[in-house]
């Protein structure tokens, strides 16, 4: 059985689209179905032009056109392979390659200049709001797509690459056919997420070199113009300009516990020998007033209950809007020329955003308070320097071939089909640090035969990021290792399990992951962190810039 294209000399054959891979098959199902698409698909001579190493499988997805696969890197040689194709081609389809390549216009333009007249270009690009699910680059599926499409803005490409009066649009839809929309956003979806276009080349108009002689260019109006009154809510901008002023008035937090408070003691001495002049104000815990004051460090010490005055009690919740609110009744109008949290972790940097200062400092190890004068980024060795063990059991994974149960999955003794995955997620995130990880994975009691090689491969932030691949070992009585190095915080961490293909292997079970980070000294401890701040505070706002916000 065959389904008319319209053009009989080059059907499509049921026995074809069964033959492609799944998401191949389900395209072409979709393209078949509508008319206009399906009489291009059927054209002679017909090409085909993929990019090289795509996912959908290496033969054409029309069963007579030529098929070109085009590395996306290299310029050079796409020109070469679309200039050594046919001439006058009656279909052009160029199947998931736009987005990868970074002149289109060029490719675009070359593509459409093979097309005889009467003849049909078909791109197919992934959707952005049904592949990608993301609002700009870089693509969680893949680092080689530079570019996301919806329909309008693949045909502005069309329309740049193209002259307008050379072709006619004849198609351009959506293709969702089976799209699961309820998919997170760290999963793959599954069903059609497409982008189809479909035009036609025309014979140039006789008309198209006068269109220019048609034009009237606008003369520039004489009368006066009216300027626009300022919107309040108008964006806000940001001056920076050099700061030159004196650092007279001082704002400390210290809100912590006795502990905490006591190791600061340093960094308040290095801080007064820096500006011996400057009048200094420390917001502490009421329970430290007593000590501060002994000091004979500050000019003022305010009592301010942040956290609880005995840490074993546990962690309570604390209303950040409602502690910025009481900060600021308890400082009432004053200002400050620079205001300093010398709390090592980030959880009171809102209280020092409510301050009005010139100048704020603090400690940010995650570059996440741009708006800090000067910022200290070491580690916290409490939070990021001590060994964490995590375990992750086979029910976080997916799998195709693989029976579940409870705690494990099994795979039977058999012939893999190769390519596919055997077991693929957590979708985990991981923090910084170096890791090592087991494998859970062994041979089934009874099992018969040697010990084998799986493959693997690991990848972060949607599929962008490939931290590592390689082999492993399964035998009895033994649980591969394998390190992973992470050089950053990884979100969604996909570790994917697949075997060589064809290979017959015996019954095994996977029982997950366990990932135990290694860790050295990461960090100073935090009284010398806190010394380290106070001393380059001098340094820094020796010549200091500040901004200012203007609609």
């Amino acid at each position: 059985m065959t389904l008319g294209l319209g053009k009989p000399s080059s059907p499509i054959s049921l026995s074809w689209l069964d033959a492609l891979p799944a998401g191949a098959r389900d395209l072409m199902t979709f393209m078949v179905a509508q008319p206009a698409v399906a009489q291009a698909l059927g054209g002679m001579p017909a090409l085909n032009i993929r990019a090289k190493g795509a996912p959908a499988g290496t033969a054409p997805l029309l069963p007579h056109a030529s098929l070109i696969a085009i590395d996306p890197d290299d310029p050079d040689r796409i020109r070469d392979a679309l200039h050594a194709a046919d001439a006058a081609c009656q279909c052009i389809l160029v199947h998931d390659v736009l987005q990868r390549i970074e002149d289109y216009r060029s490719f675009l333009a070359a593509c459409f200049h093979k097309l005889a007249v009467g003849g049909q270009l078909i791109v197919v690009v992934p959707h952005q709001f049904l592949l990608e699910r993301k609002l700009q680059v870089p693509s969680r599926v893949s680092p080689t797509h530079r570019r996301f499409y919806t329909p309008g803005s693949l045909l502005t490409e069309i329309e740049e690459a193209l002259d307008p009066s050379e072709f006619r649009l004849r198609f351009l839809a959506d293709n969702d056919l089976g799209y699961d929309y309820a998919t997170r956003l760290d999963r793959m979806p599954s069903g059609c997420h497409d982008i189809v276009l479909c035009l036609e080349r025309m014979a140039r108009p006789v008309w198209s070199d006068q269109l220019a002689n048609a034009e009237r260019h606008a003369t520039t109006s004489k009368g006066s113009m009216e300027l626009p009154p300022v919107d309040a809510a108008a964006p806000v901008y940001r001056v920076i300009m050099p700061d030159h002023g004196a650092i007279a008035r001082i704002l400390v937090l210290k809100v912590d516990h006795r502990g905490d408070f006591l190791m600061a003691t340093r960094a308040f001495r290095i801080l007064r020998a820096a500006f011996p002049a400057a009048s200094i104000t420390l917001v502490c815990g009421p329970w430290n007033r007593a000590e501060a004051e002994a000091l004979d460090i500050f000019d003022r010490v305010l009592g301010f209950e942040f956290f609880a005055e005995d840490a074993s009690a546990g962690v309570r919740s604390v209303d950040m809007d409602e502690a910025a609110a009481r900060l600021q009744a308890l400082l009432g109008d004053a200002s400050y020329d620079l205001a300093v949290d010398f709390r090592v972790y980030d959880d009171t940097r809102r209280l020092l955003r409510s301050v009005k200062a010139r100048h704020r400092a603090g400690f940010d190890p995650h570059d996440r308070f741009p708006w800090l004068s000067v910022r200290l980024n070491v580690p916290a060795a409490t939070q990021m320097g001590r060994p964490t063990h995590l375990l992750v059991p086979a029910s976080e994974f997916q799998t195709r071939e693989g029976e579940r149960t409870a705690a494990d999955i099994f795979f039977a003794r058999g012939r893999r089909k190769g390519g596919d995955h055997l077991a693929w997620g957590p979708y985990i995130s991981l923090r910084q640090g170096r890791y090592l990880v087991e494998l859970l994975i062994e041979l089934l009691p009874g099992a018969r035969g040697k010990p084998f090689e799986l493959l693997y491969d690991i990848v972060s932030d949607g599929a962008t990021k490939l931290l590592g691949r390689g082999r492993f070992v399964v035998a009895r009585g033994h649980h591969p290792q394998v390190a992973l190095e992470a050089d950053e915080d990884l979100a969604y961490l996909e570790w994917r399990i697949m075997a060589e293909r064809s290979k017959r292997l015996p019954g095994f079970r996977f029982a997950g992951l366990a990932f135990t980070r290694q860790v050295s000294s990461l960090a100073v401890h935090q009284s010398e962190a806190m010394a380290l701040l106070a001393h380059l505070l001098p340094i820094r706002l020796e010549a200091a810039f500040n901004t200012s916000e203007t609609a």
